[in-house]
């Protein structure tokens, strides 16, 4: 009789288990890891895969968006060396200091932040209007058997 009973028995069961997570985890990990190299080298894909599987904790990009008027600037930013918690600084113009809305925090000496790309300006008047506003009141439901009317409120007539 087979261990554990049943026609193939609960300890195959298991021990088939056991050594499917042994052998597989670390041969799945191997072959994915291969496959995002693979494919990020040679084939000029899934870098954004591979890139965040990497763990880079001290590299960072964000953007820093300025409105004025109508014009939106956006200012690319990138940090080589991102500081940990600890190196952060009181700052004493923070909250409550001389200085209204003041940081509480400062970064440590000699971080650097620098523009990975030039600033991109969006002036508003040269932006084309995307869709024509309608009031809810305009807006008409169709009839079963009617063309909708469309959201200028033109199309077919009322019956």
């Amino acid at each position: 009789m087979p261990l554990g009973g049943g026609e193939t028995g609960r300890g195959q069961f298991f021990l088939t288990l056991l050594a499917g997570l042994v052998v597989g985890t670390p041969l799945g990990g191997t072959l994915f890891g291969l496959n995002l190299w693979l494919t990020a080298r040679w084939l000029d894909m899934n870098h954004n895969d591979a890139f965040s599987a990497m763990r880079l904790d001290s590299y960072r990009h964000f953007l820093r968006i300025k409105l004025e008027g109508e014009v939106l600037t956006i200012y690319p930013l990138g940090l080589d060396r991102v500081p940990t918690r600890s190196e952060w600084r009181q700052n004493p113009n923070g909250p409550g200091g001389p200085v209204p809305g003041a940081s509480m925090l400062l970064p440590p000496e000699g971080t650097r932040m620098a523009l990975i790309e030039d600033p991109i300006v969006i002036h508003a008047v040269a932006v084309p209007p995307v869709a024509t506003l309608v009031e809810p009141a305009e807006l008409k439901t169709a009839t079963p058997g009617e063309t909708p009317a469309t959201a200028t409120g033109e199309g077919p007539p009322p019956h």
